[in-house]
């Protein structure tokens, strides 16, 4: 009985040195518990940011709803305000060729008068030369002895 006891004994001093199945079962529900009660928070954590996300997504879909029924209107203004600048614009490039065809006008008219007052001043010195000339010859005759005034 001796040797009975004696290889119970070896055999409990041989499960409790090498058979770890109980500690290890215990550690791994022990882990699997903790894992749960952290993965649960976190779960929890992120659902409550999904559910302020969303909120938030609500609250600017609202208002991109509210700014496309705006955007017809809009989209109508700057159309005005292309078109206005537009006409502002072809407005000036008339006004530029209306400035030029003017300023071509007078330029030319400007050259006829100089050269009618060209043609004038030659006539008037023409004349003049020549009245000089009559009055140098009326001189002459009148210093003629034969002729008396």
């Amino acid at each position: 009985m001796a040797s009975r006891d004696l290889g119970k004994e070896l055999l409990h001093i041989h499960s409790q040195i090498f058979n770890h199945h109980a500690a290890l079962n215990g550690e791994s529900k022990y882990f699997i518990k903790e894992f749960e009660s952290r993965r649960n928070n976190r779960e929890h954590k992120r659902i409550n940011e999904v559910i302020s996300s969303a909120n938030a997504i609500g609250h600017d879909l609202s208002e991109c709803v509210d700014l496309s029924s705006r955007i017809g209107s809009l989209q109508e203004k700057v159309s005005a305000a292309t078109k206005t600048a537009n006409d502002i614009l072809s407005k000036e490039r008339n006004d530029d060729e209306v400035r030029k065809n003017n300023e071509m006008k007078r330029d030319a008219g400007w050259n006829v008068f100089l050269k009618e007052m060209e043609a004038a001043k030659q006539d008037v010195e023409r004349r003049h030369r020549e009245r000089v000339n009559e009055l140098k010859s009326e001189k002459k005759q009148a210093e003629s002895p034969g002729t008396t005034p």
